[in-house]
């Protein structure tokens, strides 16, 4: 684990969401944008 994210969260390589059942398995290329996204609670 690169990063200290915790659950829940999304994840997008290039504004493509990647499935948590494929993060493990997802290759990243050089140049590749990654985006963690937590969700706000709240109002």
């Amino acid at each position: 684990n690169l990063i200290e994210a915790k659950p829940p969260y999304a994840v997008a390589v290039n504004l493509q969401f990647i499935p948590k059942t494929k993060h493990a398995e997802h290759l990243l290329c050089e140049g590749d944008q990654v985006e963690v996204i937590a969700p706000v609670t709240g109002g």
